[in-house]
Order: C-alpha cells, then sequence, then structure tokens
C-alpha cells in the first residue's frame, strides 16, 4: 500500500496526527500523573500488590526489573515511530505542508500542542480572497481571524486561546471558496 501515492499520503498524515495529537509527552504525561494520583492510595493500601510502592513510583518513569519505565517508554517510542516516519517523508516541506494546492499551502501551527498561544502560517501563490477560521470540534466558529484578499506571499497569523477550554480545535483556510484545507491542534492548560 505504501507504493500507492494516496494510501502513502493517507497514512502519514494518520501517523502525524496521532504524533501531534494523542501519543505526545505533554499530553499522556500529565493524564499518567493523574491517573496514578487517583490509584496511588488504594494501591500502597493493596496488601498482595507484585511490586513495592517504591518500584510502582519508580516504575512510572524508568525500568524496574523487565518491566519499561512508563514514561520512558513513550518518549522512545515516540521516537522510534517519528525516526520511521521520516524515513517515509521525501522532504521536509511535505512534511510540514497540510495542503496540496497549487494556489496556497498551509502548514500546520507551532507550537502544537500550546498554551494558550500559537501562530498559524501559510502560503499564497497569487493574490486572493481568503477566509482563516478557528473552530471548535463540534463545528462551532470560536473565531475569524482573516477575511479579506491577500496579496501572494507568506503570511503567519497568532491565535491566542485565552479562556478557551484545553482540547482540540480545528483551523481552516479558504482560499477563494475554491479550496479549503483544515489543520487541527491541540490546547493544554
Amino acid at each position: 500500500m505504501l507504493l500507492e501515492e494516496p494510501y502513502k499520503k493517507s497514512y502519514i498524515e494518520e501517523l502525524q496526527s496521532y504524533l501531534q495529537n494523542g501519543f505526545d509527552e505533554q499530553i499522556l504525561f500529565p493524564k499518567i500523573d493523574s491517573l496514578f494520583n487517583f490509584i496511588k492510595n488504594d494501591y500502597f493500601a493493596d496488601t498482595l500488590k507484585m511490586y513495592s510502592n517504591e518500584q510502582i513510583v519508580q516504575n512510572l518513569e524508568e525500568k524496574v526489573g523487565l518491566v519499561p519505565g512508563l514514561k520512558s517508554f513513550i518518549a522512545n517510542r515516540k521516537k522510534s515511530v517519528t525516526t520511521q516516519l521520516d524515513s517515509l517523508i521525501t522532504s521536509t516541506k511535505d512534511k510540514n505542508n497540510l495542503s496540496n494546492s497549487p494556489d496556497f499551502q498551509l502548514f500546520q501551527n507551532y507550537p502544537n500542542p500550546f498554551n494558550p498561544i500559537t501562530t498559524i502560517s501559510f502560503e499564497l501563490k497569487k493574490a486572493n480572497h481568503i477566509i482563516l477560521d478557528v473552530y471548535d470540534m463540534n463545528g462551532r466558529k470560536i473565531v475569524a481571524l482573516i477575511n479579506r484578499e491577500q496579496k501572494a506571499g507568506q503570511y503567519s497569523v497568532t491565535f491566542d486561546a485565552t479562556g478557551l477550554a484545553s482540547g482540540v480545535y480545528l483551523f481552516n483556510l479558504n482560499v477563494a471558496g475554491k479550496f479549503k484545507k483544515t489543520g487541527k491542534m491541540i490546547l493544554i492548560h
């Protein structure tokens, strides 16, 4: 399937989305800590547990015996998948470009995840009327960042999510009503 360009592209986009929006230390480590704090007292009180209290706390970060540390496993797995993914991508431009239109390029916001400010960048090959909006996952428009004629060139727009809840948001670039591209971004407080 990876020999067929549409399948390869779809596969790469899914892996990139997974790495950015789910399998990420900034997302998972706080969840691990929160879940551990939720069960810690019950685990420590358990008289039939396999590992000591010190071992289970240690194993959150590092290897205990043959059991890899949960957080180090996540970090190492992400590096491994990223390396494998990079070998599938022929250029950095392909890696960061969310669009394949000849008229424009939309790039992944940076940083992502963010708190509370991020930058959305795009490039226009020729002058066009553009609309750049941010939506929540329910499709409700949060803010219109741009709605005007733009000359050809590269642009960056700052999105300030102060006051918004943590979660996944979508940014949508509409060029001349003909071309649309959407990217995902994650707000973490």
